[in-house]
């Protein structure tokens, strides 16, 4: 095991999902091929985690690691919508949504030990 300690540490984009119990696997697929394909085009892309939760069935956490903030930020609006558009339309209308945190924090990984 080691502890890294990153010198620019990484933005997190944290996001919470509602998602039909029964749909939760289609849902981590479509993610991976409409939105984590999508995202790891643009420049600051690092990794991206998709998290499940044991006690509350139908929750899903991605968090997905960016190099810089600027450049996470920087990506196209409609480029977004678009992709958004596509994973909706694939998953099927009112099977998910996304549940707001709380904004007002920004994270930043600084150390990791594996």
């Amino acid at each position: 095991m080691e502890l890294t300690k990153f010198e620019k540490p990484y933005a997190v984009e944290d996001l919470l999902f509602k998602v039909k119990p029964e749909l939760v696997e289609k849902f981590i697929q479509l993610d991976h091929e409409i939105w984590t394909l999508q995202l790891a085009k643009y420049p600051g892309y690092v990794s991206k985690e998709v998290w499940v939760s044991e006690k509350n069935p139908g929750q899903v956490q991605t968090i997905i690691y960016w190099s810089d903030m600027a450049l996470w930020k920087a990506i196209d609006h409609n480029e977004l919508i678009e992709t958004d558009r596509k994973f909706t339309e694939a998953m099927g209308e009112g099977t998910f949504e996304m549940i707001p945190l709380c904004e007002q924090n920004v994270y930043y990984k600084v150390t990791e030990y594996k």
